[in-house]
């Protein structure tokens, strides 16, 4: 995982773009960096280049409109922290729901997605020793998922069990009902 520092990616800003910010102008462009560092960063290389070939006069500026500017619905992005962020989630969501998934192919589905579906980590193009140890994850811990499905059976049935019970005292006692009032 790479690691921004705001430090160090102001003072090649200012390298690149020949002055420093204004107070306001950071804390606009400081905000962007504490939700996407790297995103930043690349601005501002690819920023300064063109300050430094002499085709844009204020860089911070510049950053600022970039960093303001709604990207297109094409645009897709990850970086490391947020691949690790939503993979430690999927497992989470394997620990807590996908353990009832009795087939493979389901959570593959629900992950990675198929023809039917998106799935919510479609978007990320992990490796497949990336997705086969998130299946492993769902396999080692599905165990877990036909135990709790037993002992739901087992509950009903005895909630059954208890049922039946009930209806024969019910009607055994309707029964003496009817003897005692004839």
């Amino acid at each position: 995982m790479t690691a921004y520092h705001w430090h160090d990616t102001r003072q090649r800003a200012i390298e690149l773009f020949g002055e420093a910010p204004s107070a306001q102008l950071e804390q606009d462009v400081l905000e962007h960096f504490t939700e996407r560092p790297a995103h930043v960063a690349q601005l501002v290389e690819r920023i300064g280049a063109k300050v430094q070939a002499g085709k844009i006069r204020s860089g911070w500026a510049v950053l600022r409109k970039e960093l303001n500017t709604t990207p297109g619905a094409d645009v897709t992005a990850t970086d490391e922290a947020d691949r690790d962020r939503r993979i430690r989630s999927a497992k989470q969501w394997i620990d807590n729901a996908g353990i009832h998934y009795d087939l493979e192919r389901h959570i593959t589905a629900e992950l990675f997605g198929d023809d039917q579906s998106t799935g919510r980590l479609q978007d990320l193009n992990l490796t497949q020793a990336q997705r086969e140890e998130l299946l492993d994850h769902w396999r080692t811990n599905r165990p877990r998922g036909e135990q709790a499905e037993h002992d739901a059976n087992a509950w009903m049935a005895e909630c059954a069990g208890s049922r039946n019970k009930v209806r024969e005292i019910i009607e055994r006692k309707k029964r003496e009902l009817e003897q005692a009032q004839a």
